[in-house]
């Protein structure tokens, strides 16, 4: 049972380490993405509701009302299980 409990903590220790290799090796040349709703993807949510791409129904590749033609292609799957709450 000890031997099994070890070899879980060095794993786990190497899953961290392995998460933030890139941190050491880019040093301050690396960065860091927070994945925040509260600016944008709500506003992004309701224009792909309202032009009817929320779940991909329309088939249209552009949304227009986002930076004058965005596409479909950038923004999240619409497979999401958000995007059925919120729909």
């Amino acid at each position: 049972m000890k031997n099994k409990l070890d070899v879980t903590v060095i794993a786990g220790i190497g899953c961290i380490l392995f998460f933030h290799l890139p941190f050491f090796i880019l040093g301050e040349g690396s960065y860091v993405l927070v994945h925040d709703n509260l600016d944008s993807e709500l506003v992004y949510l309701q224009v792909l509701k309202i032009s009817g791409n929320l779940l991909g129904v329309d088939g249209s590749p552009l949304v227009y009302n986002i930076f004058n033609g965005i596409n479909r292609g950038s923004f999240h799957s619409e497979f999401s299980i958000i995007r059925i709450l919120f729909y």
